[in-house]
C-alpha cells in the first residue's frame, strides 16, 4: 500500500503545482527592450516598403529600408515611438508599437492624438 499512497501523492501534486505554474505566467505583457522595439519597427517599415502601404498618403521608396538613424524617442508604460530619420528624403518617419511589439501605426508627424506621453521623452522627437 506505500507504493500506491506514494504514486497518489505524486499525482496529486502534479495535478496542483503543474497548472498554477502555468497559469502562473498567463496574461502577462511581455514588454520589449527599447533595442527589441527598433528592430521590430525597422522591420514594420520593410513591410510598408514592400506592401506599398500608404504613410500620410505617401508611398515609402526603397531608400526607407537602407535607413540607420533610428531611435527610441518616446515611451511610456505601454508605448514605443521609433523614429526613422530618412536624411535624403528630409523626412522622419514615427512609428507607434505597443511595448509588446505590436504595430499600431505610423506618420512623419510623430505626434499621437490619443496617447499621452511623458512631457520628457528619451530623446528628441
Amino acid at each position: 500500500m506505500p507504493i500506491l499512497k506514494t504514486a497518489l501523492v505524486i499525482f496529486l501534486g502534479f495535478v496542483v503545482i503543474v497548472p498554477g505554474s502555468m497559469l502562473a505566467h498567463e496574461g502577462h505583457d511581455h514588454s520589449l527592450t527599447p533595442e527589441q522595439a527598433i528592430l521590430k519597427a525597422a522591420s514594420d517599415v520593410e513591410l510598408f516598403v514592400d506592401d506599398g502601404n500608404l504613410i500620410d498618403g505617401q508611398r515609402l521608396d526603397d531608400s526607407w529600408k537602407q535607413v540607420i538613424k533610428s531611435g527610441v524617442c518616446k515611451k511610456d508604460p505601454e508605448h514605443f515611438v521609433i523614429s526613422f530619420d530618412h536624411r535624403a528624403a528630409g523626412k522622419t518617419l514615427y512609428v507607434l508599437l505597443s511595448t509588446s511589439g505590436k504595430y499600431m501605426r505610423a506618420n512623419f508627424k510623430g505626434n499621437f492624438a490619443d496617447v499621452t506621453f511623458s512631457p520628457y521623452p528619451i530623446q528628441s522627437c
